[in-house]
């Protein structure tokens, strides 16, 4: 289904099969199609409707489901853009240890979004990521890194 062992990248067909699971309840069905309608894959994008299922997978696991959430208000896809909101679910999702959550708070600390700026708490936030091998926060941690010391 995904291009791997051989067989042809279907995203269309994988949605047809994975639909059925997350209607069944499936949290990982349920994410995967949340994910599909964010970027469009086998399905027209709809934020809308990722926003749904991300809304579902927050219900069973928070962890995954808050940082989705976040990152839709974060960049107001779906809904309307809320830097306060998307604080309260990546610092909800962080407590966890959620490595993306801990990428995004670095970048609303760095940028100040809805937070006073704090380049050190930024590179605080990248560096837990960073320390869970999350590709884009180790880049994120050694460019700011540089730039502040």
């Amino acid at each position: 289904l995904y291009g791997h062992g051989g067989i042809k990248q279907d995203y269309k067909r994988a949605f047809d099969l994975l639909i059925v699971l997350a209607e069944d309840g499936d949290v990982f069905a349920q994410n995967t199609i949340g994910n599909m309608y964010y970027e469009g894959k086998g399905v027209k994008q709809d934020y809308k409707k990722a926003l749904e299922w991300f809304k579902k997978v927050a219900d069973k696991e928070p962890l995954i489901g808050y940082d989705k959430l976040g990152t839709l208000y974060l960049k107001g896809h779906g809904v309307e853009q809320n830097y306060t909101k998307a604080l309260q679910y990546f610092q909800k999702a962080s407590k966890n240890g959620n490595f993306e959550s801990l990428n995004n708070l670095g970048i609303m600390y760095e940028n100040g979004f809805g937070v006073e700026k704090d380049l050190n708490k930024a590179l605080e936030y990248y560096k837990k990521s960073a320390e869970q091998k999350f590709k884009p926060a180790i880049e994120n941690y050694e460019r700011l890194k540089k730039t502040i010391r």
